[in-house]
């Protein structure tokens, strides 16, 4: 099944920004200066808002700007850097200076890509120096905002120099999952590949986590397409290939790809979290309204704690839509007795809510454990107090298993008042306030 996968990814094309005729509203420095206090992110935005006829001024400008904006940035590192101790730096720097040139690029995602490449190729000119070296430049030389973590990414960038140079292959292993780390926290997950990538193979499962990990921090960020290209790269039947691909399917159930979720659950082998990633596919279905074939996927589980909570969600919606006979038939499917009493005590609650009060006394009686019968019994009582039915739910309060309970409410009742604006709301403050005196025992 695992392969089958793959067929499913829909292929996605990139897409470009609409243009308008340029306008003249404003001059070219004043662009310039609103543009040096927005970050690249801001002004996308901006250009996909109401003002898109700004769009080729806005981009001619950021051209300008942040060409020059390089141009000082490396200027002052150059001005910073001692002659003697890093000529061959200086040098480098000088040749990515040099090859700066005017360009005139047609939209924002040309002008990203040419600022990624050349703070690449700092990069790769900071990472050469000392940590003490790269410290220093950090405090000294402010750079752009929009290269505001290259100094960090440099130091990671020469760590996994470093890393990689050690002769114990544990230590390399350790060194190179920091790294990882540091990346993904950056949100770098292209270079954390790469690193998680350099883990030799003798020591596949820190390889193995190391992707494992980056794989559910994109699933987390919902770039699923990534994320399960990722999971892919995981041994087939690894452990953390089948966490992230239980990830993987929570996300997709969350946003209604049920289809896919359900090929990518039935890909997991390892039984508990198959049955945790059928749960997550249940209770989307649930969300949906599909409470039969939440059903299907419940049954499914295996596992009697989550088949147990499955069971109860789905009886639970069931009685919140009114049908009643149906969500107690499912909640005689829960295996727990205890957790099968509280999806009754929960159907009773709702039918007290909607005024069916003969109902939620009946489902109340059928509740087995006596505690559970007892919060049953005590909240149907309670709602007829509050709806004037003072004789009743003294007759209901005398039901009540538990004597503490029993007599707690009984004195309660007189209390209540009677409330028809919010019932549910004023229900739930009385009980909220019946539960502490039983608890402090204050009556």
């Amino acid at each position: 099944m695992t392969s089958n996968i793959h067929a499913i990814i829909p292929s996605t094309q990139p897409t470009s920004l609409p243009s308008d005729p340029p306008i003249t509203l404003m001059s070219e420095d004043a662009l310039v200066l609103v543009l040096s206090t927005l970050s690249e992110l801001d002004i996308q935005n901006f250009l996909t808002g109401s003002c898109r006829s700004l769009a080729p001024r806005i981009i001619s400008a950021t051209n300008i700007s942040e060409r020059q904006s390089i141009k000082e940035f490396i200027e002052r590192l150059i001005q910073n850097l001692d002659p003697e101790k890093s000529p061959r730096q200086i040098g480098l720097l000088k040749d990515i200076l040099h090859n700066i040139t005017t360009q005139n690029f047609v939209n924002l995602g040309l002008v990203k890509g040419y600022l990624l490449e050349v703070q690449g190729q700092i990069i790769n000119v900071i990472k050469q120096l000392n940590i003490g070296t790269i410290d220093h430049l950090k405090t000294t030389v402010q750079p752009p905002h929009f290269m505001e973590n290259i100094y960090t990414l440099s130091a990671i960038e020469h760590k996994i120099n470093e890393g990689n140079l050690l002769p114990n292959e544990e230590d390399r292993t350790d060194a190179l999952l920091e790294m990882v780390q540091a990346l993904m926290q950056l949100n770098k997950f292209n270079r954390a590949i790469d690193v998680a990538m350099m883990i030799h193979d003798e020591v596949t499962e820190a390889r193995s986590l190391a992707l494992g990990e980056i794989s559910q921090a994109l699933a987390q960020f919902d770039n699923i397409e990534k994320a399960l290209e990722v999971a892919m790269m995981i041994p087939d039947g690894n452990i953390d290939r089948d966490i992230s691909l239980t990830q993987i399917c929570q996300m997709l159930a969350k946003s209604g790809n049920i289809t896919r979720a359900i090929a990518i659950a039935m890909s997991i082998h390892d039984e508990d979290l198959r049955d945790g990633a059928f749960r997550y596919i249940s209770e989307a279905l649930v969300e949906a309204g599909n409470m039969e074939k939440a059903l299907v996927f419940a049954k499914m589980i295996t596992c009697e704690i989550t088949k147990n909570y499955a069971f109860k969600d789905i009886s639970g919606a069931l009685a919140e839509v009114g049908s009643i006979e149906r969500a107690i038939e499912v909640s005689q499917m829960i295996p727990n007795e205890a957790r099968r009493a509280s999806a009754l005590c929960y159907i009773a609650k709702v039918l007290a809510q909607a005024g069916n009060m003969t109902g939620a006394i009946e489902v109340a009686r059928t509740i087995l454990i006596e505690n559970t019968r007892a919060d049953a019994l005590c909240y149907i009582s309670v709602a007829l107090a509050q709806i004037g039915k003072r004789e009743q739910s003294v007759e209901v309060a005398r039901m009540i298993p538990d004597e503490r309970t029993r007599n707690h409410t009984l004195d309660y009742i007189p209390d209540v008042l009677v409330q028809t604006d919010d019932r549910e709301q004023s229900l739930e403050i009385a009980m909220m306030t019946l539960y502490e005196r039983i608890r402090v025992g204050t009556l």
